[in-house]
């Protein structure tokens, strides 16, 4: 199953759960220690791959229920999310406000009124989560 998240890049990466052949000639070319395993022990390559699959299991999951600081929320104006603003809004994504300001877009959740459907924004977000997956065998 495919998934969008957003990560801070300055602090994670996001990587292969298997150490891949790109990245193994990585850590031979680029890395001091890469390079003399390497040369110098014959099951090195899977030395390697063991020591990553380690790394990979104690590395923190990715908790998609986890709130967010609402500065790291997609802006892409088709992303829905989970918001919070001292109470739970449903359905939140980047828009354009009725009645705003060309060029002025915020955090919206579309409501009907006896004009039709309309953009409404919503003050004062402060995290955001991904919507929960849907129930398994559904």
């Amino acid at each position: 199953m495919l998934k969008t998240i957003t990560i801070n890049t300055e602090t994670h990466r996001v990587v292969p759960v298997e150490m891949t052949e790109e990245m193994m000639r990585e850590v031979q070319m680029c890395s001091e220690i890469g390079a003399h395993i390497i040369s110098n022990w014959s099951g090195a390559y899977e030395a390697l791959r063991a020591h990553y699959s380690v790394e990979i299991a104690a590395a923190p999951a990715f908790n998609e229920s986890a709130w967010q600081p609402i500065e790291n929320a997609p802006r892409d104006f088709c992303t829905s999310f989970i918001g919070f603003n001292g109470d739970l809004v449903f359905d939140v994504s980047w828009q354009h406000p009725e009645y705003s300001p060309k060029g002025y877009c915020a955090w919206c959740i579309s409501e009907n009124d006896s004009q039709g459907q309309m953009n409404v924004e919503v003050k004062g977000l402060t995290h955001w989560m991904p919507n929960p997956s849907a129930p398994e065998g559904i």
